[in-house]
C-alpha cells in the first residue's frame, strides 16, 4: 500500500505478539530463584553488571605489567593529552547518528544538530569543563539499559544481550576520546587483533584460517609438517 500497513486487526495483533515475545515476565537469579518483581528483577540486573565489572584489586601493579613494552610514545602521549579544541567538539556532534535512540535525558542528537547554533556555546563550556576537570557529571553517566533476547523466553542475563542508551554529552566526550585514538590504533593494537580498528575486518581471520584448514588438508607437505588444534577459551575462562 502506498500509505503504509492498514490499521487494522492483524496489524495490532502482530505488534501485541512482539511485544509479549521480547517481553521479560521474570528473571532467575544466580540460586535459580525466579523473580517477576520489576524491583527484584533490576536488583538481578544490578548484580550482574557488579560482579562482571568488579575489580580483583591486585596489590602490586608492577607485577601484572611485567614483560609489557612501551607502545604509546612521547609525540602520541602529547597529542592523546592535548587540549580539546571547538572543532573536535563540532565534528562529535554531528559524527553522532542523528536518529539514535536518546538517553535518560530525552534528547537525541538531532536536536543538538538542529540547534547547534544556540546550544553551542553551552555544550562546548561543558566539554572544556570535563576535559579541565577530569570530572564526570553523575547526570552524563546515567543510562537506560535496553534488554534484547537473545532467545525465545529468556530467563537469565546470558540470554540477553544489553544495550546502552547514553546521553548525547556522554556520547560527544566519547567520540572525542575515540577519534583521538583511532588514529594510533594501527600501531598500538598487533595485526591479529582484526575488529574495532580501521581498514580490519573480523572476516579476515575467518578467511585466513579457512585457507589454513584447507592447506592442511590438500598440501601434503603443510599436513605432515603442520599440526592445528582448537581451544575453547570460554571453557577455560570459566576455571579461572
Amino acid at each position: 500500500m502506498l500509505g503504509g500497513d492498514r490499521n487494522c486487526k492483524f496489524f495490532h495483533a502482530t505488534v501485541k505478539a512482539n511485544r509479549v515475545k521480547n517481553s521479560l515476565r521474570f528473571l532467575v537469579d544466580e540460586n535459580g530463584i525466579e523473580h517477576s518483581l520489576n524491583r527484584d528483577k533490576g536488583s538481578i540486573v544490578a548484580t550482574y553488571f557488579e560482579n562482571m565489572f568488579q575489580s580483583s584489586f591486585p596489590a602490586n601493579m608492577d607485577s601484572v605489567l611485567n614483560g609489557f613494552h612501551q607502545r604509546v610514545s612521547s609525540e602520541m602521549n602529547l597529542e592523546l593529552t592535548s587540549a580539546v579544541s571547538e572543532q573536535e567538539i563540532y565534528n562529535a556532534v554531528f559524527s553522532i547518528d542523528a536518529k539514535s535512540a536518546p538517553g535518560p535525558d530525552g534528547f537525541t542528537a538531532i536536536f543538538f544538530q538542529k540547534n547547534w547554533n544556540l546550544i553551542k556555546d553551552q555544550v562546548i563550556a561543558e566539554i572544556f569543563g570535563f576535559f579541565n576537570s577530569g570530572v564526570l557529571p553523575k547526570d552524563w553517566n546515567h543510562t537506560h539499559l535496553c534488554l534484547i533476547p537473545k532467545i525465545s523466553n529468556p530467563q537469565r542475563m546470558s540470554d540477553i544481550r544489553p544495550i546502552s542508551l547514553c546521553s548525547v554529552l556522554y556520547k560527544i566526550v566519547s567520540k572525542i576520546l575515540s577519534s583521538r585514538l583511532k588514529k594510533h590504533l594501527p600501531v598500538l593494537v598487533s595485526p591479529t587483533q582484526s575488529a574495532f580498528v580501521a581498514e580490519r575486518l573480523v572476516s579476515d581471520n575467518i578467511l585466513i584460517a579457512n585457507e589454513i584448514m584447507h592447506n592442511l588438508r590438500t598440501n601434503d607437505k603443510m599436513s605432515k609438517n603442520s599440526l592445528a588444534f582448537k581451544t575453547d577459551m570460554s571453557k577455560a575462562y570459566d576455571r579461572v
